[in-house]
């Protein structure tokens, strides 16, 4: 805790901390990096973002047990999302395994 930082200070750090990690936790898609899956409307197929940056991210935005791991975009606040490929419908079989 930080000298003179009021307690309840660092309570509602806390519990904003834990909204943002609820947040990630409601649109956290895929933890495995480039793991083949779809967009969350199901429509196109894509892969996992997830990654270890070269630097601790942000401590509210932290969302594993390594402080490095997550998203790749800092505007989702890192948060891993499955990224929209080229090619590929999920809606369509027969572009699946394209």
């Amino acid at each position: 805790m930080l000298v003179g930082k009021p307690a309840s200070a660092s309570a509602a750090w806390e519990g904003m901390l834990s909204v943002a990690r609820a947040a990630c936790g409601v649109f956290l898609q895929c933890t495995v990096d480039n793991e083949p899956g779809c967009t969350p409307d199901m429509r196109y197929r894509a892969v996992c973002n997830v990654y270890n940056a070269p630097f601790d991210l942000p401590a509210h935005h932290q969302y594993f047990t390594n402080p490095k791991r997550g998203g790749q975009n800092p505007y989702l606040d890192y948060c891993p999302t499955y990224w929209r490929l080229s090619n590929g419908d999920c809606q369509d079989t027969s572009t699946i395994g394209v």
